[in-house]
């Protein structure tokens, strides 16, 4: 990401529209900003197919961008949270974890974040070059996809699934 880091304490909010007030020779001005991330953002960073939490009980914790050595991408937000893909060492209480031992948690909103942060950080990692050209992939500034200089866009694969039973008279056939 680019852009000024630039203190919580030192947003405000104005008609709706968050900035920063600075001096401009004479002259105190608002400044529209837009917030990338804050330190209490959430990071999921996976590693071999495992992703790194803690555990408070059964809730399901993950690191903070505070805590992490570097964060990739927006992923999505589950309400007012915000999760980032990022990559970091084991530290403290964290450690990596098979992402299929999370399906079985209590904490369900916490376990589709992991599952869901684990499949988007496998895809990003294997559409890291075009299909078309071989060039390097980048993120789309507008959307879920990676696009090419040779303007190929590649759109996360959707895979839906459908399980019946087909009886007849109360049996299954």
């Amino acid at each position: 990401f680019n852009g000024l880091k630039v203190s919580n304490s030192a947003l405000r909010v104005s008609d709706n529209q968050t900035g920063v007030y600075i001096i401009s020779g004479m002259e105190l001005k608002f400044v529209l900003t837009k917030v990338i991330y804050q330190t209490d953002d959430y990071v999921i960073c996976v590693e071999n197919g495992k992703v790194l939490v803690s555990y408070v009980g059964e809730k399901i914790i993950f690191p903070t961008i505070k805590d992490v050595e570097k964060v990739s991408v927006y992923l999505f937000s589950l309400g007012a949270k915000r999760f980032f893909l990022g990559s970091c060492k084991k530290f403290g209480a964290f450690g990596y974890v098979d992402f299929s031992t999370l399906r079985d948690s209590a904490d369900k909103d916490s376990a589709f974040a992991a599952v869901t942060g684990v499949q988007l950080h496998s895809w990003y990692e294997k559409h890291t070059f075009c299909g078309k050209c071989s060039a390097v992939m980048r993120h789309s500034k507008v959307e879920r996809a990676l696009v090419c200089s040779c303007g190929n866009v590649v759109y996360p694969q959707i895979s839906p699934a459908v399980i019946v039973a087909v009886t007849h008279n109360g049996r299954i056939c």
